[in-house]
């Protein structure tokens, strides 16, 4: 066991939650554990806390020896929660109100203490007001005594009177001038009156709830005369601007179309051909191939980060007549054939 190729930190611990026996095979992987965790580097060693956690917690028929060297690891690689020793006021003002969503999570796998204060309200107090507004309204709109981090997810999952979000619009449409552009545009509006699924689906008939139309929307600059309902589906959150960083042709990005007394929207689009400051977004404006700064570009989603497209299957229909074709082409060049 010991000569064989070293894994993460947190594989080693996998084989040794698998071991059932106490002794040297045992003694010989929390060895291999030590020495994954020294070569680890922080996100990998917290990776491997929670199987550890997990062992001194089964509290199995370890020798003494066994245990002790399971202690001195966990208390060598993972030293004592600082946390605890902060004031509350300075934890609460000078670290959990400078984390966003992302360094909220990664705090909470650290340590219990952790935990408990990247979930408390202090935490995500910051959070809610960034992304809403003031938090004290969250009770007004979600389940009465749920903590604010349970109220930013419900809320993210379900918009509230007032929000600002973005609306889909597939098509064709023209700002000013000649210009037509087509494809997948996103409007920036505001939630101005929500409906609840019963009346919903009185209104628009019996649908799952992201297609019932439950939000009616007012888009920012335009008439009221333009206010509609949508679905769930038709609305998301305005996408944080993208507007710094290299951008290479391939990439998932948003063109800012807008003209100068009609409000814009931001056309998804793929980058074609990039040439010094200009990027060619391709064929969606009628002019042809629309060339544009790096300004009116916002990068969604870089070429190499994209998920692989699934190979397309045919429908049982289509696979049938392409089965037929085939048979008879078989047929035919055997009869040619006599």
């Amino acid at each position: 066991m010991s000569h064989a190729i070293l894994g993460t930190p947190a594989a080693e611990v996998r084989k040794l939650q698998n071991l059932v026996d106490d002794g040297r095979r045992l003694r010989a992987q929390l060895r291999r554990v030590a020495r994954a965790l020294d070569k680890a580097d922080p996100r990998e060693r917290i990776e491997a806390r929670v199987g550890l956690d997990t062992i001194a917690r089964r509290g199995r028929g370890w020798s003494r020896e066994n245990r002790a060297l399971l202690v001195s690891l966990v208390v060598h690689y993972y030293p004592p929660d600082r946390l605890a020793g902060l004031p509350r006021e300075l934890l609460e003002d000078a670290v959990l109100a400078n984390l966003d969503v992302k360094n909220l999570a990664a705090m909470a796998a650290v340590s219990r203490a952790a935990r408990r204060a990247a979930s408390s309200d202090a935490a995500w107090r910051p959070q809610y007001a960034r992304r809403f507004g003031a938090a004290d309204d969250a009770s007004e709109h979600f389940d009465f005594g749920a903590s604010l981090r349970e109220s930013f997810r419900q809320r993210l999952g379900d918009p509230a009177p007032g929000d600002r979000v973005e609306i889909a619009w597939r098509g064709r449409f023209r700002l000013e001038g000649l210009e037509v552009y087509r494809g997948l545009a996103w409007w920036a509006a505001e939630v101005v009156e929500k409906r609840d699924a019963a009346a919903a689906a009185a209104a628009d008939g019996p649908l799952d709830d992201r297609r019932a139309r439950k939000y009616k929307v007012h888009y920012v600059h335009w008439d009221a005369r333009w206010d509609e309902w949508v679905a769930r589906d038709q609305l998301r959150w305005p996408v944080p601007e993208g507007r710094t960083g290299a951008v290479a042709s391939g990439d998932d990005v948003e063109v800012w179309c807008s003209g100068s007394a009609v409000p814009g929207a931001w056309l998804r689009a793929v980058v074609t051909a990039v040439e010094g400051e200009l990027y060619c977004v391709g064929d969606v404006a009628s002019s042809g191939r629309l060339w544009v700064r790096r300004d009116r570009v916002r990068l969604i989603q870089r070429k190499q980060d994209r998920a692989p497209r699934a190979p397309k299957r045919l429908q049982p229909c289509r696979m049938l007549f392409a089965l037929a074709r085939a048979t008879t082409a078989a047929v035919r060049a055997r009869l040619a054939s006599r």
